[in-house]
């Protein structure tokens, strides 16, 4: 389990709704639950395979790839970047 992984980030650039478990981390900072994707609770591993066929079987063009790619993007490297260089002015 990742704390805040790239992959599901990665995926979100490119339009594509992700599901994560919620671990206490940062997975439900990213990705907002039937917005950007679906968050489902760790340690049961029925909610997640029901959520992983959801994502596959259900019409996602409501989410709108911008939404994705919107929410993606406030975790860029460029933003990342300008970020820490705040920090240190």
């Amino acid at each position: 389990a990742e704390a805040f992984g790239l992959v599901a980030l990665e995926a979100m650039a490119c339009g594509v709704p992700i599901v994560t478990t919620e671990l206490g981390t940062g997975t439900s900072y990213y990705n907002i639950d039937r917005q950007t994707g679906l968050v489902v609770s760790s340690k049961n591993s029925e909610t997640l395979a029901g959520a992983i066929d959801r994502i596959c079987r259900e019409d996602w063009k409501k989410v709108r790839r911008e939404i994705l790619v919107a929410r993606a993007s406030q975790f860029s490297i460029e933003r990342f970047k300008s970020s820490i260089l705040e920090v240190f002015k």
